[in-house]
């Protein structure tokens, strides 16, 4: 039998969800422009030319502070609540064997996806993969240990944190699972580069949604994300080997992965 949702409740909680995105949203622009404007002061004496440069170069590292900052406010408000931020974003502990199958899981979601983009080449307009070339060389342009980190592990915990940890939450018996999934996810998607960025978020945000629920935690969700953004730097292994391999054994490690959640977790939506 469906169970009812209070209209009440379920507005409540969207509500709360979007005090939470416009935290993530506003919150790193507002450093960003604080910072730049700091740049330009220091840097007053430079030709606009130079000026823009260290703007661009830094641009991972302002965005990593954003990021940073953002996590500290949600900690802060779960102070002021007299709890925890991992109380409130269901960061439980799990078995060590989900943790390694969500990392195979975060692996073979990086090589089917990079096939699923590779077949979209071959159809898609050429703008749209200069648009995700651009996105993906304005990370990388300045210092690469700031974006191996901020990639890695910065931009996987808050968004994991503000997406999977709060909004999910947040919306658990306020709306039903999969219509929370597919909107969080959504909303996941449309913030990465479009649209080639927004068809592998959004594909991404449905796993992960799954998997916060399945588990009845945001870890394996984090780890999922920092293993699926590291393997992206398989591709500075010369000729794509890196990522021929990864795309090769997607499929068999994304089957087994889940399997092996399924039956360690033995939880249900």
């Amino acid at each position: 039998m469906e169970r009812e949702y209070s209209v009440g409740e379920s507005l409540l909680a969207s509500f709360r969800c979007i005090i939470y995105l416009l935290i993530f949203f506003l919150v790193p622009s507002a450093i960003s422009y604080l910072i730049q404007i700091l740049i330009e002061l220091i840097n007053k004496d430079l030709p606009t030319d130079e000026i823009a440069k260290i703007k661009e170069s830094s641009g991972t590292l302002i965005v990593a502070i954003g990021y940073i900052v953002v996590i500290l406010i949600f900690a802060l408000i779960a102070l002021i609540l007299k709890t925890n931020l991992f109380r409130i974003a269901t960061v439980n502990k799990i078995k060590p064997r989900i943790g390694i199958d969500s990392a195979l899981l975060g692996i073979g979601m990086l090589g089917a996806f990079q096939a699923i983009v590779a077949l979209i080449a071959l159809v898609a307009p050429r703008d749209w993969i200069e648009t995700q070339n651009a996105h993906s060389a304005s990370i990388l342009n300045g210092n690469l240990v700031v974006a191996i980190i901020y990639t890695v592990v910065i931009a996987p915990i808050c968004e994991e944190l503000v997406f999977r940890g709060l909004m999910l939450t947040t919306l658990n018996g306020k709306a039903p699972k999969w219509a929370a999934i597919i909107g969080v996810a959504l909303i996941f998607g449309l913030i990465h580069s479009f649209p080639i960025g927004f068809i592998y978020a959004f594909s991404l945000g449905i796993v992960l949604g799954w998997l916060f629920y399945f588990t009845g935690s945001l870890l394996p969700c984090i780890i999922v994300h920092m293993l699926f953004n590291a393997s992206n730097y398989l591709s500075y292994i010369p000729n794509g080997i890196g990522i021929y391999i990864a795309m090769a054994i997607s499929i068999p490690l994304i089957i087994y992965s889940i399997i092996d959640i399924v039956k360690t977790s033995r939880r249900q939506l």
